[in-house]
């Protein structure tokens, strides 16, 4: 994969940005209720970096009726960068297009 030759890749990150990030989940995780746009969610059906059961219980929170929760069996985090990408990106687009204001 090429995650693992990226020389940009974070493999380690301090206490205090871990700590920012936990309360940055907590809150997004309490404010589900108050989003109300349009929303698409896109998850990785093998991801092992979000928690697929919190991003469901996210999606159920969103109050707004215009949602939309795609999940990719067999697919890792970095949907963009799987072999079967071309799927995510056509749903993306479709949802986009319904989406766009004339």
């Amino acid at each position: 994969r090429k995650h693992i030759s990226d020389k940009n890749k974070i493999e380690k990150i301090s206490l205090r940005s871990a700590a920012e990030m936990e309360s940055a989940m907590k809150w997004t995780m309490d404010n589900a209720a108050n989003l109300l746009c349009p929303t698409l969610i896109l998850q990785a059906g093998k991801d092992n970096i979000v928690d697929k059961d919190a991003s469901k219980e996210f999606f159920e929170n969103i109050k707004t009726k215009d949602k939309t929760y795609k999940e990719y069996d067999g697919l890792l985090h970095e949907l963009w960068n799987e072999k079967s990408r071309i799927q995510v990106f056509q749903d993306m687009f479709v949802w986009m297009e319904k989406h766009q204001k004339n």
